[in-house]
């Protein structure tokens, strides 16, 4: 398989059509945003350097076979994968493993672009196995921590975390928080915290443009 690697800015419509369709496909409505939130997304990068936010796409030919949105947090150097998907005819294939490798890759690239010599960690949400309401989704669950603790994520065990409402006068989302650590040095809860304040800024402050005051709820929420 001859996978192309393209990291793209919306600017082709057909392959955000694709893009869209396998996100809608993936994710829950509870943790799927509306679809403007990309090209809000994209619209910030223009004017957030260092900050960044990337979408990768694996593509063979004009078939798309997965895709990674995330951003880059220039403050805490640590890259956060907000989705990550691949199509279902590929997942055996390591399309998700793959994927995850290259936006690495482009977080390191970010960083350095940023003054440093590498990203520090790339930290991910992943729904909870006991919030799931059926079997089915427990199973999901269960393979997705699998999949990420193979690729050396592990759960952040010292916060309770929380994922905003997505939608207006929707609920905060428990989730599972997941961070690689790619700096060799221990990572402790307050450094955890900080980045999750960059998460709340950048990606859900300034891109998703939730209100402070629901912010500031889910942060006093979790404890920080």
């Amino acid at each position: 398989m001859a996978i192309q690697w393209e990291q793209t800015r919306g600017q082709n419509p057909s392959r955000m059509d694709k893009v869209l369709a396998l996100y809608d496909r993936s994710f829950p409505l509870e943790v799927r945003e509306p679809h403007d939130v990309f090209y809000s997304g994209f619209q910030y990068a223009q004017t957030a350097v260092p900050n960044q936010f990337c979408l990768l796409i694996g593509v063979e030919e004009d078939q798309l076979l997965s895709f990674a949105a995330g951003h880059y947090l220039a403050e805490v150097n640590t890259g956060f994968v907000v989705y990550i998907a691949a199509d279902p005819n590929h997942r055996n294939m390591g399309m998700g493993s793959k994927t995850l490798a290259k936006m690495e890759d482009v977080f390191n690239e970010a960083a350095i672009l940023a003054g440093k010599s590498k990203v520090s960690g790339i930290i991910l949400e992943t729904e909870k196995e006991e919030e799931a309401s059926t079997t089915m989704e427990q199973m999901e669950c269960r393979k997705r921590m699998q999949f990420f603790a193979k690729n050396q994520y592990q759960p952040c065990l010292g916060i309770d975390y929380v994922q905003p409402p997505l939608h207006p006068d929707g609920p905060t989302v428990p989730l599972n928080l997941l961070f690689k650590n790619l700096d060799c040095e221990n990572v402790h809860d307050e450094h955890i915290r900080e980045i999750v304040q960059q998460i709340y800024a950048e990606k859900y402050g300034a891109v998703n443009k939730i209100e402070n005051t629901v912010l500031g709820k889910c942060l006093k929420q979790m404890g920080i």
